[in-house]
């Protein structure tokens, strides 16, 4: 045994372990220790929780596996709260919107309306920009941006479900308008995907007033659960759900023609869509066509700086740059979106309508490059389309991402001073076969 100073045995490490062992036995766990803040949030990690609270390092060891208990604990996700909480929580106390939206520095949302007699709407979502996209856009000092209340809305039905949100018909109770409100999934851990939110909103923003681009209302929120919203006016059926036909070369031209307007409003903004099909563009009265559904929508990035989405857009609408594994892309991947809308439009249905894998669509796309080039084989299916336009659609379905045409210099081709067609009224009026589905998602 060894001596100390004094000359006093000491004990070995292994008969301190002993002792702790006979005080401490199996299954028993030393009192909690009385921690001021019962969320934990000031915890960093074990090693810093020890040091933290001044524990000694016999009971260490058992006080780890305690608050590994307590995390496991906290770290259950708190389940929705059921509609009689809902109301009872509504007579108890002023709703407020959730710390982690004030940490942004955003101001409280509105006061809550009264809540219709029945069961409450499901969540409806409302759009809004992020303040420094709105301040950029207006041109003015960066303020807080007020949210709006998604109970100002009442949910009419579902339009639209898929992986990253929900989109329903709405009615504004204040105005009777009927407007499209787009809920985003919560991300990791629950909580309100804001930066997706305000990715897509700031976008909307930039684009404000522009015909050929859905319009946003505004963001709102709700005061219980923090969820966020993306209120739009709402246009109607896809464009998608209306090919039931191929269109004449006039026709064509008339919907390319707004197509490409707002192509050139997003670009021009500095915007790149990424997810440009007949799905996300909708046919609204008299035939306006507006783009819609900027979810995937990014602020153009500086030349050279990869993204860092390793896949984006539609299999049978993604460019060939992104076909080969490249994140290093620019507006020129709407362009090749807006060719293969043009084709289906021409043909009647998708240019890669077979196409299964990445390969097969990058395959089809130089064989077809080749085949416009070389010969006119190409557009034997296209007997109206006249020369000036088959240049526009060769420009437009170029592989070379730098020798494809932008929307301005689409616009500014010959063959858009041609005369343009009404679209067909059975485009325009006919009853939606697919409910009006609106495909924001």
């Amino acid at each position: 045994m060894a001596r100390n100073r004094d000359g006093q045995g000491r004990a070995s490490a292994t008969q301190r372990q002993r002792t702790r062992q006979q005080k401490y036995p199996a299954g028993r766990l030393h009192p909690p220790l009385r921690l001021k803040d019962q969320t934990f949030p000031w915890i960093q990690s074990k090693k810093k929780m020890g040091r933290a609270a001044g524990i000694d390092r016999v009971i260490r060891p058992r006080l780890r596996y305690q608050f590994d208990m307590l995390c496991k604990k906290f770290r259950r996700l708190p389940r929705p709260p059921t509609p009689r909480a809902i109301a009872t929580a509504r007579t108890l106390r002023p709703l407020s919107v959730p710390s982690g939206l004030s940490a942004l520095g955003l101001k409280p949302p509105l006061p809550l309306m009264a809540a219709a007699a029945g069961e409450r709407p499901a969540p409806l979502v409302t759009s809004s920009c992020s303040p420094a996209a709105a301040a950029a856009a207006a041109g003015m000092k960066r303020a807080g941006y007020e949210f709006g209340s998604i109970y100002n809305y009442e949910k009419l039905e579902a339009l639209g479900e898929g992986t990253y949100g929900v989109v329903f018909k709405a009615r504004d109770q204040r105005t009777g308008e009927t407007v499209a409100v787009k809920w985003i999934r919560p991300g990791d851990g629950g909580a309100p995907d804001l930066p997706a939110v305000y990715r897509e909103a700031g976008c909307l923003e930039a684009c404000r007033g522009h015909p050929s681009i859905v319009q946003m209302k505004e963001v709102a929120a709700d005061e219980i659960n923090g969820d966020v919203f993306i209120v739009m006016e709402f246009v109607g059926p896809s464009l998608q759900s209306r090919l039931t036909r191929a269109f004449s070369g006039a026709e064509t031209r008339a919907a390319m023609r707004q197509l490409l307007r707002g192509a050139e409003k997003l670009h021009g903004a500095g915007t790149v869509h990424r997810d440009i099909k007949p799905d996300n563009i909708l046919v609204g009265p008299g035939g306006a066509l507006k783009i819609c559904d900027l979810g995937m929508a990014v602020p153009a990035g500086p030349a050279g700086e990869p993204y860092p989405e390793e896949t984006v857009a539609a299999l049978w609408y993604r460019a060939p740059e992104l076909l080969s594994g490249g994140r290093n892309y620019g507006p020129a991947v709407d362009m090749w979106a807006l060719g293969c809308v043009m084709t289906e439009l021409l043909v009647g249905e998708p240019l890669f309508r077979d196409a299964e894998t990445e390969d097969d669509v990058l395959h089809r796309a130089r064989d077809l490059e080749y085949a416009m080039e070389s010969t006119d084989l190409a557009f034997e299916g296209l007997p109206e389309l006249s020369e000036a336009g088959r240049e526009v659609l060769r420009g437009l379905l170029c592989l070379a991402p730098e020798k494809r045409l932008t929307a301005a210099e689409a616009l500014g081709h010959r063959w858009f001073d041609e005369e343009d067609a009404p679209l067909s009224p059975a485009l325009c009026s006919q009853p939606d076969q697919c409910g009006s589905l609106i495909n924001f998602i």
